[in-house]
């Protein structure tokens, strides 16, 4: 029979594949076969009806790496408090909050196309602004509240076509190939304005242009628009009924991890004990963090399918306050840079990849008819940490006599609390039974309408599991 050949992992192996993307669709304890071709072919007609929308958040990507890498330098050397780079982080995420809460209604009212038009037009505006005004944090604060408010609706608008593209059997494939494209494009960007030189305006041009990109396979696909998000996120109340240990990993990831995103490039710059400095530095230094990201997030995933997902996330916030630890230790002395580079690769492994576990925690034990809802609020709570942790953050580092060295105690603090608290968590409510548990999805910190897309919110009917 004609086919392609395929191979027959045992459950675990079969499991974790799966979730990577790799199709393999052979049942436990079955013989070795072929695949036919024609499903081979619908393999590629699933991912060719979401390629417009992966590829436009992909270049959205591109430029919020080259922003996040260069503005806040930028914005250090041009004089600028720490304080006030943490001020202009902040108000990213107040305007990424916004963008999120009022997303849907803005895609119903003008549709998806429009709306994502828009938003592109807009986050390239925000982006220009800042070639003339990366100096002044005023003006690049009014800017990032503009990014903020647009990336959030270029995420819903793109993430509803790919809700409505992906079928149900290749959503949980479809999603994991989303999320290693995003973090490709994150690890990515920061190093494209090198090949051009290191300047901020680069950078900021690259974005830019980057940002219009975005627009050229959104509209130039010919699919139907898809119909209208409609998941109403739950709050922090009804999220603290249903899975605690969840909201808490959510909102630590929310303060913690993007303000120590936001500030990194500071402290990259300001180790001088190295033979690069400066943008090269913190394109390197946030380059090694997402990496870290990249090879660890479904690995540890697949870990807490096996294991307390509690327990997932302690030991990652323990590797995220350990690396920390270190950090801080290797900035008082400003340097050197490459054991401080390494030590932010497992930085990122450690803080960059519970988020998602936490999103399976909660999936867990929540109502499956309520999944969306869950997974939106959770993704509020993170959204809420995002604008006080660059705030935060900012201020710990105007602290004598250590400076931006205090980002990492402060982190390093926290992530200890986080792990702590999950290892209380777990001894006061027993794990569940592997049996009972939803299978693991990488969870991004994109919009509300991932949620509709996540196959676990997928499930029809089903009771509620036991509260953590």
């Amino acid at each position: 029979m004609s086919g392609v050949s395929a191979f027959n992992p045992d459950p675990v192996k079969r499991r974790w594949l799966g979730m990577c993307g790799v199709p393999t669709w052979i049942e436990p304890g079955a013989p070795t076969r072929f695949i036919p071709i024609r499903q081979v072919k619908k393999l590629m007609v699933d991912y060719r009806r979401v390629a417009a929308p992966i590829l436009a958040i992909f270049f959205v990507q591109v430029a919020s790496a080259l922003i996040n890498a260069f503005l806040p330098l930028s914005l250090h050397q041009s004089g600028a408090p720490v304080a006030f780079v943490g001020i202009v982080g902040a108000i990213y995420g107040a305007g990424f909050m916004a963008g999120a809460a009022f997303s849907t209604r803005i895609i119903r009212r003008i549709g998806h196309i429009r709306a994502f038009a828009g938003a592109a037009g807009l986050g390239a505006v925000s982006t220009i602004i800042l070639i003339w005004a990366f100096r002044d944090p005023f003006s690049a604060g009014l800017a990032r509240l503009m990014a903020g408010a647009s990336v959030a609706v270029l995420f819903a608008a793109a993430e509803s076509w790919i809700n409505d593209g992906a079928p149900a059997e290749a959503r949980g494939r479809v999603i994991s190939v989303y999320m290693a494209l995003t973090k490709t494009a994150l690890v990515l960007g920061p190093f494209l304005p090198l090949l051009a030189g290191d300047s901020a305006l680069t950078s900021f041009a690259m974005a830019g242009m980057f940002f219009a990109l975005a627009l050229l396979p959104m509209t130039a696909t010919s699919h139907t628009e898809p119909p209208t998000p409609n998941s109403e996120p739950f709050g922090i109340i009804r999220l603290w009924e249903i899975a605690p240990a969840a909201l808490i990993a959510a909102f630590t990831a929310g303060v913690l991890n993007v303000g120590i995103v936001w500030h990194a490039s500071i402290y990259a710059g300001n180790l001088t004990d190295g033979p690069v400095s400066g943008p090269v530095a913190a394109a390197f230094f946030l380059a090694a963090g997402y990496l870290g990201s990249f090879l660890v997030t479904w690995p540890a995933g697949a870990l807490s399918d096996r294991l307390d997902r509690r327990s997932v996330i302690a030991g990652l916030g323990a590797i995220a306050a350990g690396a920390s630890a270190l950090l801080f230790v290797i900035g008082l002395g400003k340097g050197p840079f490459w054991p401080a580079l390494v030590v932010y690769f497992f930085w990122g492994a450690g803080a960059l990849s519970f988020y998602g576990v936490a999103v399976a925690h909660a999936a867990d034990r929540a109502d499956r008819r309520q999944m969306a809802q869950v997974i939106s609020g959770l993704l509020f709570v993170w959204a809420g940490g995002s604008i006080a942790g660059p705030f935060l953050m900012g201020l710990a580092a105007q602290i004598p006599p250590f400076g931006i060295a205090n980002i990492f105690l402060l982190a390093a603090l926290g992530y200890g609390a986080m792990a702590f608290t999950m290892v209380v968590r777990r001894a006061q409510r027993p794990p569940l039974a592997t049996d009972n548990k939803e299978p693991y999805v990488a969870a991004p910190t994109t919009s509300v309408v991932i949620a509709e897309a996540d196959p676990r919110a997928r499930v029809s009917a089903g009771p509620p599991a036991q509260q953590t």
